[in-house]
Parts: structure tokens; sequence; C-alpha cells
């Protein structure tokens, strides 16, 4: 009988230690920890300067895990910056805001780069855990996003790629022809237009080659107020290449013939 006891001692030890070791491999799976649903950055794309802020915003999946926290961390110049950053424990959303300074910045330009933890407990446990979850390089240091998590900032650069003498007419029935000054800088240029003030639904249009300062758009609407904007666009290489915009024009609007 003690032969018996001792086998099924020794099974029942198995049993438990294989069990521990699935609990263990499962602990570090995607499926059992938070995750990035969605990740956003606005403005997006653009050449930045002094006093642009920045807001990073998104979703998580819990995958089961109490959220406690979410931090959203700058990188530059070899240092980190933790921001201010809001998460709404019921709809799982995150948010933080970064403003550009001049004190921060004594090069011309830079890419600041961001990367994301979450703290956590995972179910049925107290223990505190982070993780994060999304940053822009990965174990061979290769960049991986420049949209997701990177902005370009070249305080000097975003003056001079701002655009002047910018005008429409509507001289013929359903079409405006848009005049812009040259930009020496700029590599092309990018023009909205909509018939909504916050530019909802608009038409967006890429003009190549600094020369090309005019653009006749047609099929539009007789008798509608057109709201436009236009920028230049910079074409950047920083270890990869990018396409990024100037500032904005001033809203303009144009009455259609």
């Amino acid at each position: 009988m003690k032969g018996i006891a001792k086998i099924v001692y020794l099974s029942i030890l198995m049993i438990v230690m294989l069990a521990m070791v699935k609990i263990e491999a499962n602990a570090y799976s995607d499926s059992d920890i938070p995750q990035i649903k969605s990740i956003s950055m606005t403005p997006e794309d653009m050449v930045l300067g002094y006093g642009d802020k920045i807001t990073i915003s998104g979703k998580l999946i819990k995958n089961g895990c109490n959220i406690k926290s979410v931090d959203v961390w700058i990188h530059a110049y070899d240092k980190n910056q933790i921001l201010e950053t809001t998460y709404n424990k019921s709809t799982s959303k995150y948010i933080a805001e970064y403003k550009l300074t001049p004190e921060e910045y004594e090069s011309k330009s830079s890419y600041k780069l961001f990367m994301i933890t979450v703290y956590y407990t995972r179910r049925g446990s107290k223990t505190l855990e982070s993780k994060s979850l999304y940053h822009l390089y990965n174990d061979d240091d290769k960049f991986l996003s420049e949209k997701a998590g990177a902005f370009f900032f070249n305080n000097s650069l975003k003056n001079k790629l701002k655009l002047r003498n910018i005008s429409a007419k509507s001289t013929k029935k359903k079409q405006v022809t848009f005049k812009w000054a040259k930009n020496s800088k700029a590599h092309g240029y990018t023009m909205q237009y909509s018939t909504n003030k916050q530019f909802k639904n608009c038409k967006t249009i890429t003009i190549t080659g600094k020369k090309n300062c005019s653009k006749v758009v047609t099929n539009l609407k007789s008798g509608k107020k057109y709201y436009y904007r236009i920028c230049s666009n910079y074409n950047v290489t920083y270890g990869y290449y990018a396409e990024v915009r100037g500032p904005w024009s001033n809203t303009k609007t144009i009455k259609v013939k």
C-alpha cells in the first residue's frame, strides 16, 4: 500500500508541477496582459515648433486585467520624461499632452519618440505589474513607425515653411483657381477644401514640386461657400524617408460661381 500511495503522491505532484508550468507559460502570453488597441498622435506628420502641443491618445484591451494607471513617456537625447496621462477605466482610453518649449532644445532639429507603460494586476492576483506596450525601436534598433509615435521638431524650419500670398478666384462656373507664393524650402504643397469650417469630409490635394504654385479645382457646387487652407510639404531623411508638412495657412473662404 505504501508503494501505491507513493506512486499516487508522485503523480499528483507531477500534475501540480505541470499545471504550474502551464500557468507560468500563459502568464506572459499576449492574451493575459493588456494590449494596445489603438494609438494616435495629433498633429500628425507636421513640422512643429515652440509652443506647439502634441496629443497622444488611444485605447487599451484589458484582457481580464485590472489596469491601475497608464504612463506615456517622451524620449529624446537619452532622457525620458513622463507626461501627465489620464486613463479612463470605464472606456479603457488614455490621453496625454506634451508642449514644446525652447528650454528643452539646443539643436536645430530633432526627433522625439514616445512609449506607453501600463501598470496592472492580473485576474486573481494583487501583484502590481508593468509592461511597456509600445515603443518605436525593435531589438535590432530599427525604426518601426514614423506616424504613430514620433514627431519632427525644427522651430526655424517651421517658420520658413509658412506660405504667403494665398488667394482664390472663381471666374468660371463650378470652378476655382487657387494660387500662392513659391516657398524655396518646400518640396511640394498640400491643399484642403470643404464646405465645412472644421474641414470635415474635406478633399485633400497634394501638389509636387516647389514651383507648382497654383491649382484649378473643378466640379464644385455653384453658389456654395468653400473653406480652404494650404501648407508646404517637406521631405525628411532621418534614418528613413518621410514627408512632413509645414504649418497650415489661415483658413480662407471662396464663393463658387
